[in-house]
């Protein structure tokens, strides 16, 4: 059991279903525990309140909204004690959108395929016979996408870079036809945020993840759109140098920080955390001081100061 110093095991980034916490969980739930379930782009408000009834903790509810900003996929968290039905209703419709963009990327893969000589005709059947359906049931998720799409080819016979090639084949094709819309917009965004402000909280989840060591393009990206965030997130596995970074940028626009593990456990390997995981290089202070924060604007209204 790791603890995070602060005396309360606190995690607000789990991927679960909660028919699986009894397998994965090394002690029984009590009332010192502070945790929030999360999901992709779908609210669990039953599985929070079956958590919030063990720890007798009135904890928000959460989603991990998929959204496409500035030609970017990145992750939006969202904690709120209200769910706003409209707001709901948005998230659905970002769900759907999440699964039209994996199952668009499937079709251009095999289109893409059947003029590649390099790749032999056993590997095209395999690729041929990829679907939605058949991805959701390899990596036992119900919202596969476009991470799982490359993880599935990276099973097969084939050279990474020439992995990497049909990837980025497939977001060009993605990214030249602007009337389809694949994913949720700064709008979309927007909107939930005008739906949810009060009491919420919208963090920019894993920015090391969707930046991968472009500190540049990071900065450039909030410098545009960090009027969309009220917070930034920190996760367990970000380096050493972006933590000092993510921090000077979350102190540049007033922006919180959340720290929280991003486990998940529909597909247990080396590259998500573990349950309760914080940063190794935060140090409990800020920690405590920034869910103090937390706390505070999910059960109060606080307006940011402007930049």
């Amino acid at each position: 059991m790791t603890y995070n110093k602060i005396n309360t095991p606190i995690d607000a980034h789990i991927h679960t279903p909660w028919s699986d916490w009894k397998k994965i969980w090394p002690w029984k739930l009590n009332k010192e525990i502070y945790c929030i379930l999360t999901n992709h782009n779908t609210f669990s408000p039953k599985e929070q309140d079956k958590i919030n009834k063990i720890t007798k903790k009135n904890n928000p509810y959460w989603v991990e909204i998929s959204a496409n900003i500035w030609w970017l996929s990145v992750h939006i968290l969202l904690y709120t004690k209200k769910i706003n039905k409209k707001a709901e209703k948005k998230i659905e419709e970002i769900k759907n959108l999440q699964k039209e963009k994996t199952e668009t990327s499937i079709e251009t893969l095999k289109k893409i395929i059947k003029e590649d000589n390099e790749i032999s005709e056993n590997i095209k059947e395999k690729i041929n016979n990829i679907s939605y359906e058949t991805l959701a049931k390899h990596f036992k998720v119900k919202q596969p996408n476009s991470w799982h799409l490359k993880k599935f080819l990276d099973g097969l016979n084939i050279e990474k870079n020439k992995i990497n090639v049909l990837i980025g084949k497939i977001k060009e094709k993605e990214k030249k036809e602007k009337n389809i819309k694949i994913e949720a917009s700064k709008e979309d965004i927007e909107e939930i945020k005008s739906l949810q402000w009060k009491n919420s909280i919208l963090s920019l989840a894993h920015p090391f993840y969707t930046f991968w060591w472009d500190e540049i393009k990071f900065k450039n990206f909030l410098k545009k759109h960090y009027k969309i965030f009220n917070a930034i997130e920190i996760n367990s596995q970000t380096p050493r140098n972006w933590v000092k970074l993510i921090k000077q940028q979350a102190r540049k626009y007033w922006l919180i920080l959340t720290f929280w593990s991003d486990s998940h456990w529909e597909k247990s390997d080396k590259h998500h955390g573990k349950l309760w995981a914080m940063n190794k290089y935060v140090y409990p202070k800020n920690i405590k001081e920034n869910i103090e924060k937390f706390q505070k604007i999910i059960n109060t209204t606080i307006i940011r100061r402007k930049v």
